[in-house]
């Protein structure tokens, strides 16, 4: 169709154009009907009869007064769409403050990684059969993936050394707390309690930013849990 209406406008000008009623329009006998006995003498063969006359002799009487945009149903809306383009992609930290509970979070962490498990296994057509179940070491695993996330996000630097072997920087806030990564890759706090008779929990917690929003979510579940008593006892 476009190379039709480009070898049309090559030809005559916009000067040579007239304008064609419906009533002298013969495309529209194409979808109309016509008895055989009138098809001979019919625009359809013979076209519109002020072809056949002289320019001079063909005036255009009719006036088309212009309608307004808004009222003139043949006319297409512009819609104006806009587009926000992120130069980097959000970070996963951000994503984690769109919730307002500590197992909430969890819970969503862990179905998105159980989806994922079952995408891969059925992408390498394996026989490998992925329950979408939320036992208790699916929900650890969901919880040491968002601390992990925390900890990658604020204390890159560390971890890079410290999983290196390295001593981390001696301006690091951390440097007071004698850090090590445990082996499922957390960072944890160091020092002489790991000799006390005591759980890994109590005795080298997992560090987290007190300004992150999962530290203030972990803080407020264990408000929870000791029923409010307040800060001493969380």
């Amino acid at each position: 169709m476009s190379n039709r209406v480009d070898h049309i406008r090559s030809l005559p000008t916009p000067s040579d154009w007239r304008y064609v009623s419906t009533n002298h329009n013969p495309a529209d006998l194409g979808t109309g009907s016509v008895h055989s006995s009138k098809l001979q003498d019919s625009m359809w063969l013979n076209g519109p009869k002020f072809l056949h006359s002289s320019e001079e002799n063909v005036q255009c009487t009719t006036v088309f007064p212009l309608l307004e945009p808004d009222n003139d149903k043949e006319l297409r809306t512009n819609i104006v769409v806009q587009r926000t383009q992120l130069n980097e992609e959000t970070p996963l930290v951000n994503r984690f403050t769109k919730f307002r509970n500590w197992s909430s979070l969890i819970r969503a962490i862990a179905r998105l990684r159980l989806f994922v498990k079952s995408f891969k296994a059925r992408c390498q057509q394996t026989q490998i059969l992925v329950p979408m179940i939320l036992d208790l070491q699916t929900i650890k695993e969901a919880e040491n993936f968002i601390i992990r996330v925390i900890q990658t996000f604020f204390y890159l630097e560390d971890l890079a050394a410290l999983q290196k072997n390295c001593q981390i920087n001696r301006k690091s806030n951390l440097i007071q707390l004698n850090p090590f990564v445990d082996s499922d890759g957390i960072l944890r706090v160091g020092g002489r309690l790991k000799y006390a008779y005591i759980s890994q929990k109590e005795s080298q917690p997992f560090i987290l930013p007190g300004r992150s929003h999962v530290a203030r979510l972990i803080v407020l579940s264990c408000h929870e849990k000791v029923v409010h008593q307040g800060g001493h006892i969380t």
